[in-house]
């Protein structure tokens, strides 16, 4: 009977770490839905807008320019994002990782740990969702 057990253990185990492993896979190939386009804060004098891709790029772009200010990956982790900027003006060579809450017409991002002010000052709080931007 013991043996029975433990080889029913063994099989429980492994199922159990097959899941894991595929909802693992699932999560990081796909960012929540509802992260996914452009949104829009306005601090002080500037509009910024936040445009999240389905290939965990991500792009930061202040209107009235042409250029966009600042590629980033991003890494999912639960409800943990973490920004690891690859180009732009204003691209930093940390890594700044927030929580998140998104909604269908709302974002709020709340600091975790980044040492750049600036993208923390940008980041942090609420962004509103651009309906009709590209994603």
């Amino acid at each position: 009977m013991l043996m029975k057990s433990t080889l029913f253990s063994k099989k429980l185990f492994a199922a159990a770490a097959l899941l894991f492993m595929v909802v693992s896979c699932f999560a990081q190939n796909n960012p929540p839905e509802q992260l996914l386009g452009t949104w829009s804060k306005q601090i002080e004098t500037i509009s910024i807008t936040l445009t999240f891709k389905s290939d965990f790029k991500s792009e930061v772009e202040f209107t009235g320019d042409d250029a966009i200010e600042v590629y980033s990956d991003y890494e999912i982790t639960g409800n943990r994002i973490t920004f690891n900027d690859q180009g732009g003006d204003y691209a930093a060579n940390v890594p700044g990782s927030y929580t998140f809450i998104a909604y269908e017409d709302s974002l709020n991002f709340t600091l975790v740990n980044d040492p750049v002010e600036g993208r923390s000052r940008m980041l942090t709080g609420t962004w509103s969702k651009v309906t009709g931007a590209e994603e």
